[in-house]
């Protein structure tokens, strides 16, 4: 790792220099303790405490700690044996007589101390850079604000002696709902830090306890540097401070702000990839430990469930297996970032002299492995997209009509015209594209026509503009959703368009020029009955259904199939408006409206694809996808500026209830009352704080909802394709990028064939499995909307999808040669291991220039 660079966001890391600065800070934190003791002895205290962490005496001095201890204060600075009861007002005592914080009088200068008080600030600062970037594994904010080193009355402490180690522990709290407690995790500072650690507190922590109430700060203020870890001015540094704090030092140090989310990734990264170590729970067991626990009779599991929690232990839930696993990780992250104890570091350079050739052999299986496992990844790879493209081929590849209208009507100028209008602009800004104004232009034909333009593309304007192509005439607009009709009520408002949306007072049927009605309204006979009156039936020219990829998939449009087919056989057009409707659904609308006459029918469709929209599919654990989902959520929180918004689509409509409760950002789905959904639309709208301008919500707010600057749009396990790019399309109308993140843990069930050939397939659930599983292009897998699609790269000025950008997976796998390559170097491997000889023919294999070996090392760092 000695030449590494980790790209961050786009951004050259060295590793070098992130561990330099690790070490520049400590020698930086030392000089301004230095300063804080104002020429107080404490070397003698330090190395009272280096014997107390020496991992390697000949009469270990450990020391001594009693983890269930419960009483208010208790920590193991209050045990006898460790020595510390007689040395803690050593510093407070020196600073009382010093004339720089009383006078001769005994009287305290306030200014001093404040100042005395700012200089231990910076200390405690340092001291949590350091230890957020070496204990091994970064907690997240909500984990570490406030955790205590001696019992508090309402609270029991988090710094512990384990092991003989220093170590800290947390829970992260949002597990607690479902299982009683948090996750607790074990990380165990780096020696330096840990020595610095317990110096402060010790002593500076114990002078600031009593020295602040005499610069007038609060009892309680003073209370807090008694049990606290992490105090700054009396206060309990909160996450957001903290953060900061990591920010500011990470762009000194590195020259780019890393906040507590982003270090987090970073320094998991950086850690697990280093060294090989996590403290999440490994899913492989060690068989050395598992032997252990078989000698008594039960498995891994059921010994660090029961067995396994001992004395020392039983406070953080953690089995002594656990704690062990987690103090190792935590040294190996201190063994790479050179800040292991002086002692150990002697043994393990005397330790690597003897052990060469088990770590070549080490690395050599591990290299085979990773060639294994690799071969068998794309075996399987290639046999499922196989068998995939034969799937699709022999279900989906039926010659689909294409019913465009070859001899379709010239656009009339006034078509213009009556666009401009109906956006009430002062200037024509023109057609979004030729599709749009073909689509405008035939409202006047007697065809039934599917325009099928993409979300964004300006549509909804075949209806807002045909009053004004047709003054006299009546059009209807079918809506399947509630939050879709009050949207067009509202844009129904601007234009001065006469009609409204029924039932309702504002509907004049003499003059009325356009016509909202929701779903449930249009399919009863008291409205079919109104239809059929001679002065409407005179009048109606036109039936607009909007979002009609609904029609085959709807249960709530069922009911009007019953009755509005008979209005096609009267001879009014019907337009079907989509976003999303595939090709191959058509024919199943046509059966379902009963339109035998295909000659009577015109397909206006344009390529529904967005160029500025940036898709990022994640894959989760089913078990922990929930909180990587609320993580994400937190972390994009603060992101949007205040004109931007963004939407979250869950998987139901509890899910969406829990994200509300937990982030305070609005809800909106169909269960909720009309007058909480029209609020929560209100609150999102306003955006007034940073959590209200993301909404979660189920497709039920999300289809046709035209606000101009949705800036990100999340999906939680998305079921099928139509509907995720009718809700993805709600970003970016602006124009401008948008990013379109979708988080999964499992993929929709698969389909029969049989159901397929039946209905088609009409919401792309099969489609929707290939989007989330696809190792190249996503868009690639937005063929069946378009009968033909196009890869990001290929696309002008088009935002890179998350798989695009990871250039080396798909070309590799993208290679013809692919499997023949890793088969060659996984049976070079195999022929390398079976050379005889003394251990410089081990050490050959990494010289050769262009051996498998060299090549995926270098490909590794």
């Amino acid at each position: 790792m000695d030449h590494s660079v980790l790209t961050f966001n786009g951004f050259p890391i060295s590793v070098n220099t992130y561990i330099q600065s690790i070490h520049q800070t400590i020698e930086s934190l030392l000089s301004k303790i230095h300063t804080l003791f104002r020429g107080c002895a404490y070397q003698d205290i330090l190395r009272h405490i280096d014997e107390g962490l020496d991992p390697t005496p000949p009469i270990p001095k450990w020391f001594l700690d009693h983890p269930t201890e419960s009483r208010c204060r208790y920590s193991f600075f209050e045990e006898p044996r460790n020595g510390f009861q007689e040395l803690r007002p050593r510093l407070l005592h020196h600073l009382m007589n010093s004339s720089e914080f009383f006078n001769s009088q005994g009287i305290p200068k306030p200014g001093a101390i404040i100042n005395w008080l700012g200089e231990l600030d910076k200390v405690v600062s340092d001291l949590w850079a350091l230890l957020q970037s070496t204990w091994g594994g970064s907690p997240r904010g909500t984990e570490i604000s406030g955790i205590l080193y001696a019992n508090h009355p309402q609270n029991t402490r988090n710094l512990l002696i384990l092991n003989g180690l220093p170590s800290i522990f947390t829970q992260y709290s949002k597990t607690q709902h479902n299982q009683g407690h948090g996750n607790g995790i074990v990380r165990t500072p780096a020696y330096p830090i840990a020595r610095i650690l317990i110096l402060v507190l010790a002593l500076p922590f114990w002078a600031a306890a009593h020295l602040g109430c005499c610069s007038g700060m609060a009892k309680s203020s003073c209370q807090r540097y008694l049990y606290e870890i992490f105090v700054l001015g009396g206060m309990t540094a909160k996450s957001n401070r903290l953060s900061t704090i990591l920010g500011n030092w990470t762009y000194e140090k590195i020259g780019k702000s890393l906040k507590l989310a982003d270090f987090r990734q970073f320094n998991s990264t950086l850690m697990i990839h280093a060294t090989s170590t996590t403290l999440d729970d490994t899913e492989e067991i060690d068989p050395r430990l598992a032997s252990a626990h078989q000698q008594f009779g039960h498995s891994v599991r059921i010994g660090q469930q029961h067995y396994g929690v001992q004395q020392d232990t039983s406070i953080t839930r953690l089995s002594a297996d656990a704690v062990a696993r987690m103090q190792q990780a935590s040294k190996t992250w201190h063994q790479f970032i050179n800040l292991v104890h002086p002692s150990l570091a002697k043994i393990i350079k005397q330790e690597e002299v003897f052990t060469q050739l088990n770590l070549i052999l080490l690395k050599t299986h591990a290299i085979l492995s990773s060639h294994h496992h690799l071969l068998l990844q794309l075996l399987l790879l290639t046999c499922y997209f196989g068998y995939s493209q034969i799937q699709s081929n022999l279900v989906y590849n039926t010659a689909t009509p294409i019913y465009s209208n070859p001899r379709r009507a010239a656009v009339h100028p006034s078509t213009r015209l009556a666009l401009e209008r109906a956006l009430g602009r002062g200037r024509f800004p023109g057609f979004t594209s030729q599709e749009q104004a073909e689509l405008i232009n035939s409202v006047g034909s007697s065809l039934h026509v599917f325009g099928i333009i993409e979300t964004g593309g300006g549509k909804s304007m075949a209806f807002f503009a045909a009053p004004f192509l047709l003054p006299d005439a009546l059009f209807l607009v079918i809506s399947p959703l509630k939050a879709l009709t009050d949207d067009l009520k509202h844009r129904l408002r601007q234009t001065g368009i006469a009609g409204g949306v029924w039932p309702s007072h504002e509907v004049h049927w003499d003059s009325a020029q356009l016509v909202l009605v929701s779903v449930h309204h249009a399919a009863g006979q008291d409205f079919f009955n109104l239809l059929q009156s001679p002065p409407i039936k005179l009048r109606l020219r036109r039936i607009f259904f909007d979002e009609a990829h609904k029609i085959p998939t709807d249960i709530t449009y069922r009911p009007l199939f019953r009755v509005i087919h008979h209005l096609c056989r009267t001879g009014v057009p019907i337009t079907f408006l989509s976003g999303s409707m595939m090709p191959r659904i058509i024919p199943h609308v046509l059966r379902i409206m009963k339109i035998e006459d295909v000659a009577l029918v015109d397909e206006i469709r344009r390529d529904t694809g967005r160029p500025n929209l940036k898709y990022s599919i994640q894959k989760t654990k089913d078990d922990t996808h929930h909180e990587e989902l609320v993580d994400f959520i937190s972390h994009q929180l603060s992101t949007l500026a205040s004109h931007e918004r963004g939407m979250i689509f869950t998987e139901s409509r509890a899910q969406a209830d829990q994200l509300g409760q937990e982030l305070g950002i609005p809800v909106y789905h169909a269960l909720l009352s009309q007058d909480i959904k029209t609020a929560a639309a209100t609150q999102w709208r306003n955006g007034l704080l940073p959590q209200d301008r993301f909404i979660a919500a189920t497709e039920a707010f999300g289809a046709g909802i035209n606000e101009p600057h949705v800036r990100i749009v999340i999906h939680s396990n998305p079921r099928s394709l139509t509907s995720y790019l009718q809700e993805t399309g709600r970003a970016g109308r602006d124009g401008l990028p948008a990013s379109c993140f979708t988080l999964y843990s499992r993929i929709p069930p698969p389909l029969s064939v049989e159901h397929i050939e039946e209905t088609g397939d009409p919401a792309g659930q099969m489609e929707m499995r290939d989007t989330l599983q696809t190792i190249d292009c996503i868009r690639l897998t937005f063929q069946c909307m378009d009968r033909r699609s196009h890869s990001c790269a290929s696309l002008p000025s088009a935002e890179l999808c998350s798989n695009c950008e990871n250039l080396a997976m798909v070309r590799i796998l993208s290679s013809p040669n692919t499997l023949h390559t890793h088969i060659n170097r996984y049976l070079t491997l195999l022929q390398l291991l079976t050379i005889p000889g003394p251990i410089s023919h081990w050490s050959r294999i990494q010289l050769i220039p262009n051996s498998p070996f060299h090549s995926l090392s270098k490909s590794v760092v």
